[in-house]
């Protein structure tokens, strides 16, 4: 049995980013305190807007980054599993017919996109990952599917 698990790389975890959120909070709230003392109190309610803005795009990429995938090579089955918390889908497939598909964008600078191909369906896999990691995922699947 062969498992390749998927996971975005994340840069911080759930703790950092509520250190980063405080001290960008402190920041802008020492900010927005000075200019309110200097009359300018209209400051507050656009830094406020500011925080909340911040971190709803802070916690989109937290809960995106806990996205994971696992691909299980188990006798002649190959499974595929995808969620964030728990299993969300599970797509099994017959390892024989299952074909390993790397598409290249036709423009340039896109990346290309990884799909495990069988009875005319495609599954992509790996969308978060760069593009050496995806080039040498595919290679690891063929090598493993052929045998």
């Amino acid at each position: 049995m062969v498992t390749f698990v998927l996971q975005p790389n994340r840069s911080l975890d759930w703790r950092g980013n509520l250190r980063l959120f405080g001290l960008v909070s402190i920041l802008l709230l020492g900010i927005s305190g000075w200019f309110a003392w200097r009359g300018a109190w209209l400051v507050f309610p656009f830094a406020g807007l500011e925080l909340v803005v911040f971190g709803f795009a802070l916690y989109l990429v937290s809960v995106s980054g806990l996205n994971k995938e696992t691909v299980s090579l188990k006798g002649d089955e190959l499974e595929i599993c995808k969620g964030r918390w728990q299993i969300e889908s599970t797509i099994c497939l017959q390892r024989h017919w299952a074909q390993v598909v790397l598409k290249r964008s036709v423009i340039g600078w896109y990346p290309s996109r990884l799909y495990i191909r069988s009875h005319g369906k495609e599954n992509e896999i790996g969308g978060f990952l760069l593009e050496d990691e995806r080039i040498r995922l595919a290679q690891d699947l063929k090598r493993h599917l052929n045998k």
